[in-house]
């Protein structure tokens, strides 16, 4: 271990003059790879490094400083997050005394999480915004672990003045992407990061076996849920001569009654049902018109020790005279799965469903977390529910590997494509892109093919790209959520079944008015965040005002900066700590009496107390 640590550090000087060179020379890409050190050897950059700095010289990454996006808090109610934890865990204990950090991302690069007890390591890693909701994409950062790793779909080393920007020069990092076990796509991915010094070939070892564990838990947990379905469906089976039928995202079954008695359309209703009872988690029983009858369906959740398993849904022919005007129409169908009901959002799904249904390709436009991946996933699964989706998101475009599998989707699968993000697609995979489609479009006649969706923060996505968007047949604007408060009554309650589906909460009335009044600028995402931190406070099943983060209890409309937005939750914080007393909380924030009001007054906090 030591001759293999003492090998690496020695070649760092050459390769940071090779980088140097790569950087100065306008064909640095073809002469870095033999780039002379001052004493006249020469170092041969590994290739995968190379392409990575020619990648990163493309995208004008910086390579002066290291620039970090952040995105905000990432969602670690996840089956990845879920599974890796004991792993990651188990990993830290390993490695506890040792100065390597243990580091796990989604598939976009974001941290989800991090460990270490290695405090100088730890500060680096603040100083470079290694941490979590910050998202380390090479597109954003340059050669790295985890946006190398993840752009290459491979296990990655890059060690110190192999990364791009100078600030990560004294670390080393080495990424193992995480695949799901059944799809093979990639979900994730696991990071060990060190000093460059401290650098060692078995760290990435280490990481690869790491992420091999992780997919292998994955696994077992899928086939947890798989076996826990297929056992309440065999049981309802075996307790009735009645149609049947048992789905989730990947598992379609249904008996022979159900394959005789019903038609094609008629299974695709009944599986949107089975949709919208897994969404919501809780048993129903419905009438439905089907074809040619009026059906009575009992939709059960089906429950394994990892969760939500699927949905049994069982069907009988003999029910009673019901009312047909309470029974909904098949032409009056709302979308199973999208929670809301106000005539904004009604209008959106129904738009976003005849477009589907007209064949062509769709274009959902709105803001980011407004749902657009959800109304997309929500009209596939009400017309194909047997089918599959793939989704292929632009951020990570790449003109071979990414445009590969866009193309062996488009031309083999049956399902629904949906391509999120357009408005993040690099300009030079455009063309390519342009290509395929119009490919696709010419012989769409010749034989069935995918659905297509796609999601655009935008329309206006610069130059070259109106030929693309002119390609899409039908477009619809997806609102966002300030624009549309009444659905939250709506979306509120699904968001805590997610949250805690075996621990149910709700949110008092007090607490629905403040969220009511929110702007979420962030749309469904901020608001899980918040029913996430006030589900984690609320001790008694009823969230109240103030289980809710601060920023939901002060009502005003003006942007705050990063400066204001702490004053405001330490003034928020002091005057819950306090039961309102607002002359204890200016003595606990040492500020006068006239200075709180001044600022309660200026931020709009309201405890409603």
């Amino acid at each position: 271990m030591e001759h293999s640590r003492r090998h690496l550090v020695p070649a760092q000087r050459l390769v940071a003059e090779a980088r140097e060179h790569f950087l100065a020379s306008e064909e640095g890409a073809a002469d870095a790879a033999g780039a002379a050190g001052a004493t006249g050897a020469a170092v041969d950059v590994r290739a995968a490094i190379l392409d990575s700095w020619r990648r990163c010289q493309d995208w004008n990454v910086s390579a002066d400083r290291v620039e970090v996006r952040y995105v905000g808090s990432a969602n670690l109610d996840t089956p990845l997050v879920e599974n890796a934890r004991p792993q990651l865990q188990q990993l830290a204990d390993l490695l506890s005394g040792e100065p390597v950090s243990v580091i796990l991302t989604d598939v976009d690069g974001v941290v989800l999480g991090r460990f270490t007890d290695d405090g100088a390591l730890r500060r680096k890693l603040d100083q470079v915004n290694l941490a979590p909701g910050f998202a380390y994409a090479e597109r954003d950062v340059g050669t790295n672990g985890i946006g190398t790793a993840l752009q290459r779909n491979s296990t990655v080393a890059v060690i110190g003045n192999e990364h791009y920007a100078d600030g990560l020069a004294d670390l080393a990092c080495f990424g193992a992407p995480i695949r799901n076990p059944v799809s093979r796509k990639t979900v994730g991915l696991l990071d060990l990061t060190t000093w460059h010094r401290a650098a060692t070939p078995l760290l990435a070892a280490l990481a690869a076996k790491t992420a091999t564990c992780i997919e292998k838990t994955l696994l077992a947990a899928a086939g947890q849920r798989e076996l826990a379905l297929l056992r309440q469906y065999h049981a309802t089976c075996r307790r009735t001569d009645r149609p049947v039928l048992a789905t989730n995202n990947d598992v379609m079954m249904m008996n022979e009654a159900a394959r005789l008695t019903l038609a094609p359309e008629d299974q695709s209703l009944l599986l949107a049902q089975a949709a919208e009872t897994i969404e919501s988690g809780r048993p129903r029983t419905l009438f439905v018109e089907l074809t040619d009858t009026v059906a009575q369906l009992e939709c059960t959740p089906a429950w394994s020790e990892t969760g939500l398993a699927g949905c049994v849904v069982t069907v009988r022919f003999d029910t009673p005279v019901v009312d047909l005007g309470a029974v909904p129409r098949r032409g009056e169908v709302t979308i199973p799965g999208l929670a809301g009901s106000s005539p904004t959002w009604k209008r959106c799904c129904g738009d976003a469903l005849r477009g589907y249904r007209s064949g062509g390709p769709l274009l959902l436009v709105g803001e980011p977390g407004v749902g657009k991946l959800a109304i997309a996933n929500a009209v596939h699964r009400y017309h194909a529910p047997e089918r599959f989706v793939d989704v292929f998101d632009a951020r990570a475009a790449t003109a071979d590997a990414w445009l590969h599998h866009v193309r062996a989707a488009l031309s083999t699968g049956r399902g629904t494509v949906v391509l999120r993000h357009l408005d993040l697609l690099p300009a030079e995979i455009l063309p390519n892109l342009l290509a395929e489609l119009r490919s696709v479009a010419e012989h769409s006649g010749d034989r069935p093919g995918p659905r297509l969706v796609a999601t655009t923060r935008t329309l206006d996505l610069g130059p070259g790209f109106d030929e693309l968007l002119d390609l899409f047949a039908v477009t619809v604007t997806v609102p966002p959520l300030r624009q549309r408060p009444d659905d939250l009554r709506d979306i509120v309650p699904v968001l805590l079944t997610r949250l805690r589906p075996r621990d149910p909460v709700c949110c008092s009335p007090r607490a629905m008015n403040y969220l009511l009044r929110g702007r979420w600028p962030g749309n469904v995402a901020d608001l899980q965040a918040a029913l996430s931190c006030a589900a984690q406070k609320c001790r008694s099943g009823v969230i109240q005002p103030q289980d809710l983060p601060p920023d939901c209890r002060a009502v005003g409309r003006r942007t705050l900066t990063p400066l204001e937005s702490i004053e405001r939750d330490a003034i928020v914080n002091s005057l819950a700590a306090t039961n309102g007393d607002k002359l204890a909380a200016a003595k606990e924030l040492q500020m006068s009496r006239a200075t709180i009001y001044r600022k309660i007054r200026r931020y709009a906090i309201d405890l409603g107390r």
